[in-house]
């Protein structure tokens, strides 16, 4: 059984790491004689070799959509063709009918953007990202209708792309991504403190409107005027949106912060789980999601968590995180003045997140893209067969 692997396209650091983890999770749960072709772009990072992994690198497609749409269309069946795949899993998202007439397919969906439109007033109306959410929604809504199989990484996921591809729950399985296998951490003997030993609170993840900085900061501004002794409260993350970040920084700037808030910037990644497990608590009030890895990242180093209420982020932490409306800037100032004084809580919240960590399992998104590839494989040979 081969299996081509497209990761042409994809290109931010989350994506990526994705990628990698996803294909380490293959090659350990591969069946037997069962093996991986990897299609990656030139200059990106690679996955370590392996006899059962074949890694292709080649140039992304030029000119933008009208790049992708050959390479969708032309240049990824004729790569089908040239590998002698049994099937293709597109971690893009996107498949096409020459694509699915070549191979048998699998797909997933790594942005819920696309899908939540009421998200999309972060944006102003006639905005190139308002543009691009729809023309993605409208692809993703036609691969996910063709696949034969779909993969999808937390239930909230399927739940939210249902009412616009309609019932893909017959080909589906969900399964939540795991720790990132590079975040070495042991507990009998943490990393060194990174802030010279002062508290802090830290949000860490990519910075985009949907992430809910502003009513986040807000929310510590007025947490800091019932409790002046709140630890700092510092951002870090890859500024995907400039624009955003600028609103960030001066959101920090307000004076009734008392120069307690600071942007770090990007965190080098060996540094990030001594962050993670020494913020007095880790704050997430993302409104809109897929999976985060960055909630499991936090897990796994036995970090403090505070989160949305919403899904997925509630679908992630099961009970290892205290809850939050990230809709109300009143409740999530509740929260921090509550984690602030809570120092019992702080300490139960470590230890649920190792024994939640432990329940997220990259094996188990392996054996389910494999799972899925057998029923993509079927289910073309009937569609073929004209069953």
């Amino acid at each position: 059984m081969r299996l081509l692997f497209d990761a042409l396209t994809v290109g931010s650091p989350g994506i990526l790491q994705l990628r990698d983890e996803l294909i380490g999770a293959l090659l350990v749960s591969a069946p037997p004689g069962a093996e991986v072709t990897l299609l990656s772009a030139a200059g990106s990072s690679r996955p370590t070799g392996s006899s059962s992994l074949q890694t292709v690198v080649l140039p992304k497609p030029p000119l933008g959509w009208v790049g992708r749409w050959w390479w969708y269309h032309m240049g990824l069946p004729a790569a089908v063709r040239k590998h002698r795949a049994d099937a293709v899993y597109s971690l893009s998202g996107i498949l096409s009918r020459p694509l699915s007439r070549a191979a048998a397919t699998v797909v997933t969906v790594n942005n819920m953007m696309p899908f939540t439109p009421e998200r999309w007033t972060l944006y102003s109306r006639h905005s190139r990202a308002r543009l691009r959410y729809r023309m993605l929604r409208s692809r993703y809504v036609a691969s996910l209708r063709l696949a034969d199989a779909v993969v999808l990484h937390s239930r909230h996921a399927l739940d939210t792309v249902r009412p616009y591809a309609g019932d893909i729950g017959p080909k589906t399985r969900v399964a939540l991504t795991g720790v990132p296998s590079d975040l070495r951490f042991s507990t009998a003997e943490p990393p060194a403190h990174p802030y010279a030993g002062r508290p802090y609170w830290l949000y860490f993840s990519a910075i985009y409107p949907y992430k809910n900085h502003l009513a986040w900061i807000e929310a510590y501004r007025r947490a800091l005027a019932e409790a002046p002794d709140l630890p700092d409260l510092l951002v870090a993350g890859i500024p995907a949106d400039p624009v955003h970040l600028a609103n960030i920084k001066n959101a920090l700037q307000n004076p009734a912060l008392k120069g307690r808030a600071r942007y770090l910037g990007v965190l080098d990644r060996e540094t990030i789980p001594a962050w993670l497990h020494h913020a007095e608590v880790n704050w997430f009030p993302s409104t809109c999601e897929t999976n985060s890895v960055a909630l499991a990242e936090i897990l796994g180093v036995g970090g403090v968590l505070a989160c949305s209420r919403i899904a997925p982020m509630s679908e992630v932490a099961g009970d290892a995180a205290r809850l939050f409306d990230p809709f109300s800037i009143t409740d999530m100032a509740r929260a921090m003045v509550e984690l602030q004084g809570e120092h019992t809580l702080r300490a139960d919240l470590r230890h649920r997140a190792l024994a939640r960590a432990a329940n997220l399992s990259w094996r188990e998104c392996g054996e389910s893209i494999w799972a899925s590839v057998e029923s993509a494989i079927e289910s073309c040979r009937k569609r073929k067969a004209g069953k």
